[in-house]
């Protein structure tokens, strides 16, 4: 699989990388974040979508190395792993013939292990399409 094996060393460089985002270089990470999201999801998704759901998965969980090394004040890191969040939804519900417990065993690490809430932005979409309630 060409595509996978062009993504997974990507993320690497990401979680890699060590140098500090300030606030006006946020939106760098966040840029090529966002590149590698829509690369897995224009290339790999439609023919793969097992391989894509699982790179997007190691994409998100790429969320704790990023915020602790950037200043987020204007929320475009968060954006990028919430919309990362979101295609993995779609990614799985695309796999014919997914294991429903070991899918369940992934959604729930995914938002137990949450540190930084940028994962529950996205969360909708993997529900059905339903919105968070806003409390009144």
């Amino acid at each position: 699989m060409r595509s996978s094996r062009l993504w997974q060393p990507r993320i690497e460089a990401v979680r890699a990388d060590r140098r500090f985002y300030g606030y006006r270089e946020s939106s760098t990470l966040a840029h090529e974040l966002d590149r590698i999201r829509e690369g897995i999801t224009r290339e790999l998704l439609p023919f793969h979508p097992r391989a894509a759901a699982e790179l997007l998965g190691r994409l998100i969980r790429l969320d704790a190395n990023v915020f602790e090394r950037s200043d987020d004040s204007d929320g475009v890191i968060g954006d990028a792993i919430a919309a990362a969040v979101s295609d993995c939804g779609r990614a799985w519900a695309a796999v014919a013939e997914r294991d429903p417990k070991m899918l369940a065993v992934e959604v729930l690490d995914l938002f137990t292990t949450d540190e930084y809430g940028a994962r529950r932005r996205g969360d909708h979409r993997i529900r059905g399409g339903a919105r968070p309630r806003r409390p009144r």
